[in-house]
């Protein structure tokens, strides 16, 4: 709060280093949204060339989904498990398709405008925590500086290279998977 830039604050740019210091976490964001680490070997970078963007990731506060949650749940109870219903240009399409007798085109239209008041809700909200230090055992959320997507861990998907690993990717809106506790670098669970 006093302008000292050593703090973390809300609004950062960040670059993320490999628990060994050999790699940053990057993604190229748009065609291909898994995250990896991309290696500071030397070799490598005159291999193929190497933009720092794909690197950046700035702070955000932890963001609240419950319209987004009920409408995705509802979404799913109509028409199966099958589909994707994180892109919001999709579910607006199906919402269209459906008849207007259809009852649940009115309740999916409510649900609609809920996230749309969410997502107004949370950006205001993460202006009026810009600049604000964050503390450990926070809960914050990275945003993909270059495509600006969210960093989330895909708990139902094993990571492409280590299968005994989550997949970790970038999604649009964010979920409830997107949200990191920040803790100190020696911090230890106790059982």
């Amino acid at each position: 709060e006093g302008g000292s830039s050593q703090y973390l604050r809300i609004g950062d740019t960040i670059v993320l280093l490999s628990g060994n210091g050999d790699g940053l976490l990057a993604s190229e964001g748009f065609v291909d949204q898994r995250l990896c680490v991309h290696s500071l070997d030397a070799e490598e970078d005159r291999l193929a060339p190497f933009d720092i963007r794909n690197c950046l990731f700035q702070v955000h506060t932890k963001l609240q989904y419950v319209a987004h949650k009920r409408l995705r749940k509802a979404l799913k109870t109509k028409f199966g498990k099958k589909e994707d219903f994180t892109d919001a240009e999709r579910v607006q399409l199906l919402i269209s398709e459906l008849s207007d007798e259809d009852t649940f085109k009115r309740e999916a239209q409510e649900l609609l405008a809920n996230t749309s008041h969410e997502r107004q809700a949370n950006e205001a909200h993460f202006r009026r925590m810009l600049g604000k230090t964050v503390t450990y055992g926070e809960s914050i959320q990275l945003k993909h500086a270059k495509s600006g997507r969210f960093v989330t861990i895909k708990m139902k998907v094993v990571a492409d290279l280590q299968k005994d690993c989550f997949a970790v990717r970038l999604e649009d809106n964010g979920d409830e998977q997107s949200a990191f506790k920040v803790n100190p670098h020696s911090y230890a669970k106790s059982f």
